[in-house]
């Protein structure tokens, strides 16, 4: 026949007991540890915070173009440069594709992808004070009609 166990009956009174201070002071420095984990984790948080929240960069520095030769006379510095220079001669209002069949023509070098290099370039010049406006918003697939501001 099984064995029955009777359970204990808890009463409060005769067996409630604290914890012994040693236990205490370990409870506590764990504790104090996961606080410094804690504040580490925020402080590195908040350095990250301007990060995320600050506009991303397009490579705007100022760069000579590595591929116009040097020995050229009055080489453009960039292609924002090389832009200014071509939108002097372009009919009025002209669109990004304007751009790079003019700097094909007079042998442009530029780096991995053309298009992407005058789009962010005619970004940036199309902000107020660099010399060129957006005629018109591109919809529907059809590119933005530029125009320089003299």
């Amino acid at each position: 026949m099984p064995t029955v166990r009777k359970l204990k009956v808890y009463d409060p009174l005769r067996d409630w007991s604290l914890p012994d201070a040693g236990t205490i002071r370990e409870e506590i420095r764990r504790r104090e540890e996961e606080l410094t984990t804690l504040r580490h984790a925020l402080r590195a948080l908040a350095d990250a915070k301007p990060l995320l929240r600050a506009k991303p960069s397009r490579g705007t520095r100022r760069m000579r173009n590595p591929h116009v030769e040097p020995s050229v006379p009055d080489a453009p510095i960039g292609i924002r440069q090389a832009i200014r220079e071509v939108s002097e001669v372009l009919k009025q209002p002209f669109t990004a594709a304007d751009i790079l069949k003019s700097l094909e023509e007079r042998s442009f070098q530029f780096g991995e992808d053309p298009k992407a290099a005058i789009r962010d370039a005619l970004y940036i010049l199309a902000k107020p004070g660099k010399g060129f406006r957006i005629v018109q918003k591109g919809k529907g697939g059809k590119p933005n009609l530029y125009e320089r501001i003299k």
